[in-house]
């Protein structure tokens, strides 16, 4: 007797089966979810308009970790900024939103900003209170004129994400189930840019299409159920890496005299992609 063939079971085949085995109504969204994890580089060496951007190996960052209104890292010595949904859809840490179950069968991810940190006595006097908080690096700041941060940050002249070049293919992403349960799915630079991302700075394609594609489907759970209820994604950089930046003569300022920012914080959006079941409620 021949032996028999072995089709491929998907977390999508088996969670279409569990509700329509239910036999009661439910919803199917497409909804994204996502979060945002941050890395920190330290600036050492700086001198003669010339300085250096290190990402320390063994860094680990999470992603899915907190929920919108909660406390997060902000990239810079352990401190924490308030989540909002800009960072993250959940509303609660590590768990689907509600009743959802998600098929999880892709994964995007994009720099979406680098924050940097000056020292207070390099910060221009007489800010506005919101643009001090993003010389302190806790907004998010777009110079494309190199005014005040280094042009490899910014400038539209550098025509792609080097500094993302960089970065990813050395970061590591492991899926966390209910704390312990840890399962690599991969690198960093496997994952696409978000749709949003510019052609010209993207890595890859910046399309709802390209995604790093996990056809089998990884199933998170609802809360309640026996395992895989609680998700978060561990980022570690596996690599030391160094990224040159130039200093920047600030409006001003003597001739010669370079500014530097002291730490560069690094935010990685990441976005889960496929599919959310869940049974619709009274409310």
């Amino acid at each position: 007797m021949g032996a028999e063939s072995i089709g491929l079971v998907t977390g999508r085949d088996q969670m279409m089966k569990r509700y329509v085995d239910a036999g009661k109504p439910f919803y199917l969204s497409t909804l994204k979810y996502w979060s945002t994890a941050t890395f920190s580089m330290r600036v050492v060496n700086a001198g003669n308009g010339v300085a250096f951007a290190v990402l320390s190996r063994n860094q680990r960052v999470s992603a899915f970790d907190y929920a919108i209104n909660s406390p997060k890292a902000d990239g810079f010595g352990g401190t924490t900024i308030l989540a909002s949904y800009t960072d993250t859809n959940l509303t609660k840490p590590r768990q689907t939103n509600g009743s959802d179950e998600m098929v999880i069968e892709g994964l995007s991810l994009s720099v979406r900003d680098v924050r940097a940190r000056f020292a207070e006595a390099d910060i221009p006097a007489n800010l506005d209170p919101e643009v001090l908080a993003a010389f302190r690096g806790l907004r998010p700041f777009m110079d494309v004129g190199a005014l005040f941060r280094p042009p490899q940050l910014d400038s539209p002249f550098r025509l792609e994400d080097a500094l993302g070049r960089l970065i990813r293919p050395r970061v590591s992403c492991t899926f966390v189930w209910d704390g312990q349960n840890n399962e690599k799915v991969g690198l960093a630079s496997h994952c696409p840019d978000l749709p949003a991302a510019s052609y010209l700075t993207a890595a890859g394609e910046p399309t709802e299409k390209n995604i790093y594609n996990l056809p089998e489907g990884w199933i998170w759970n609802k809360p309640g159920s026996e395992r895989d209820t609680e998700l978060h994604l561990d980022l570690v950089s596996e690599q030391t890496a160094i990224f040159t930046i130039n200093g920047v003569q600030f409006p001003g300022a003597a001739n010669g005299v370079y500014t530097y920012p002291q730490e560069l914080a690094v935010d990685l959006h990441v976005q889960l992609n496929g599919f959310a079941l869940g049974y619709d409620s009274a409310n």
